[in-house]
């Protein structure tokens, strides 16, 4: 005989339901909650108004009706609480802070140390989350929380750093490091994952459940999801599409392999095949601005690594076969530049390109995504914790 569904378990899993559809689908209304999420009605508007009295979520008015009462519009409550997003580059932090619908309250940017030691990487980040503490006083709601994205791989169950080759990293515990500088609760995961839900909460993606988020910086990660949710494999570790071997007998990368995408379609490889056609080392910045001038080694290069980087798009597609792909970081600051080329091969080699449009876009996010995704990490890892304990206290 199966056993019964403890009460208090399932209050908690109907309370996370609901609170997330108000979250995530706001302005709703109960009718919509209701159809969406299969609740009896009493059962319904007991969870609403404990949501309500705890402040979670605020009524905001009325919607649309053709017939009847016009219902009334749920919304959730964002200024209840904030929370640090860090996004640790290869050459810079980023810090937000937000309210816990990813709204950016304030925001700071430091360069990293020369060293990219564990420990000047961690001395840095407590003074870059104390330039953000400052301003706190001004702000609403406590502090709730970090989240912290990191290139490379990542166990998102512990925080634990397991391999990031652009920094040099080897089994990080940095969930539990960066929890006794800075005081506060800390989930880690890897930046592409995050730049990806990021871009499904709060940019462009939120109506497609399947979709690709390329992080192409210096480094190339990818996030994937799949109906809805996050991909992420056996052990956590799907999506490293950027060490994918491109050519056996390629350059070495920083992973150890050889030949592997990055090497050939990253922000570092674009600026060294400029710095060889031209014969002058820039800077991102500067290089963006010889393309916007039509300098015509920068748009070389642009085209150049557009062609490795369709290859392994090529090869996401055949693969997965997303709806879409975005292009995220510094290269999806280039789109404009980077996505005509791409689309072209894309037409060109694609097993599926005379079944369905090859929907290749820049992040809406831009180069932010990955540090809202860390916000939204954390907000996402509060809000369900703070409902499973409001839950056993009703």
């Amino acid at each position: 005989m199966p056993k019964s569904v403890d009460q208090t378990v399932m209050k908690e899993i109907n309370r996370t339901l609901v609170l997330d559809l108000i979250r995530l689908r706001s302005p709703i209304s109960r009718t919509q909650i209701a159809r969406d999420s299969g609740l009896n009605k009493a059962t319904l508007t007991a969870l609403i108004n404990d949501l309500i009295s705890e402040g979670y979520v605020l009524e905001v008015g009325y919607g649309h009706s053709d017939v009847g009462r016009k219902p009334v519009l749920l919304r959730f409550n964002g200024q209840i609480g904030t929370v640090f997003g860090l996004d640790i580059g290869v050459d810079y932090l980023k810090f937000v802070v937000t309210d816990l619908t990813a709204n950016v309250l304030f925001a700071h940017e430091q360069t990293l140390p020369d060293s990219t030691n564990v420990a000047a990487i961690l001395d840095a980040c407590v003074l870059g989350f104390d330039a953000c503490r400052a301003h706190l006083p001004t702000m609403q709601g406590a502090l709730s929380g970090v989240g912290v994205a990191v290139p490379g791989l990542v166990d998102h169950r512990s925080g634990t750093v397991l391999h990031a080759p652009n920094l040099g990293w080897h089994d990080v515990p940095l969930q539990s490091l960066l929890e006794e500088r800075v005081g506060q609760p800390v989930w880690v995961d890897n930046e592409a994952n995050v730049a990806a839900l990021a871009e499904q909460r709060y940019g462009s993606a939120r109506d497609l459940a399947d979709f690709v988020y390329i992080s192409a910086g210096i480094g190339i990660g990818t996030g994937l999801i799949s109906s809805g949710r996050p991909l992420r494999g056996a052990n956590g570790m799907a999506g490293e599409f950027g060490h994918m071997t491109i050519d056996l007998d390629g350059p070495l990368c920083r992973c150890g392999n050889r030949g592997c995408l990055e090497v050939y379609a990253s922000e570092r490889a674009l600026l060294d095949h400029f710095a060889r056609v031209s014969g002058k080392a820039v800077s991102f910045e500067s290089f963006r601005e010889l393309l916007l001038a039509s300098n015509p080694d920068a748009i070389a290069s642009t085209a150049r690594i557009a062609s490795y980087l369709a290859i392994g798009i090529l090869n996401l597609l055949n693969g997965l076969n997303p709806s879409a792909v975005y292009i995220g970081n510094q290269l999806g600051r280039l789109g404009h530049w980077l996505i005509p080329p791409i689309v072209q091969t894309l037409s060109e080699r694609s097993l599926t390109a005379n079944h369905a449009a090859i929907d290749i876009r820049s992040s809406a996010l831009a180069d932010n995504a990955s540090v809202i995704g860390a916000a939204a990490l954390a907000i996402d890892h509060h809000v369900s914790r703070n409902l499973r304990n409001l839950g056993r206290t009703l």
